[in-house]
């Protein structure tokens, strides 16, 4: 999807919001906040990391980026991490928020991959996480929208 806003996906895993019933530990929030930030940045641009990035940082980066695109993502990612899945919920529902640069086809193998990190997510972490309830809107809103535009057609 190329790069977009990667300031909105840092702040909602970086706060603690009160409604979570088991809120994610201080450090993920950090570290993810941390690693979306910089993923959109050097996916989206030539930059490199800047220095003194944690070690950790730089890994959730690497396993967060996929050079063949989303089909790669598509394919590999179950074999990373619970936290880079968690991660990438993050960054592919701030994509479909924008629901720009996706043909009919693509936006319903986005949405089906998103909903399939969002059955992920709820798996490996506390239940109540906001970006779960956000994902499972939107997925929802470019279903409908989606669906509506092959009826037109």
């Amino acid at each position: 999807m190329g790069w977009r806003n990667p300031l909105w996906r840092a702040p909602p895993i970086a706060r603690n919001h009160p409604s979570h019933q088991a809120p994610l530990p201080a450090a993920l929030r950090k570290r993810g906040a941390w690693a979306l930030l910089l993923h959109d940045i050097i996916e989206g641009t030539n930059a490199t990391l800047p220095k003194g990035t944690p070690a950790d940082v730089i890994q959730l980066v690497a396993d967060m980026t996929f050079p063949g695109g989303t089909g790669q993502e598509i394919e590999e990612i179950w074999g990373k991490p619970e936290e880079v899945r968690l991660l990438k919920l993050y960054n592919k529902t701030q994509n479909l928020i924008d629901g720009r640069g996706l043909n009919p086809s693509g936006k319903q193998r986005y949405i089906t991959y998103t909903r399939d990190l969002i059955a992920d997510v709820e798996k490996n972490y506390p239940t109540g996480l906001n970006i779960t309830t956000v994902a499972k809107a939107i997925c929802d809103k470019r279903q409908t929208e989606l669906d509506a535009e092959q009826a037109d057609a």
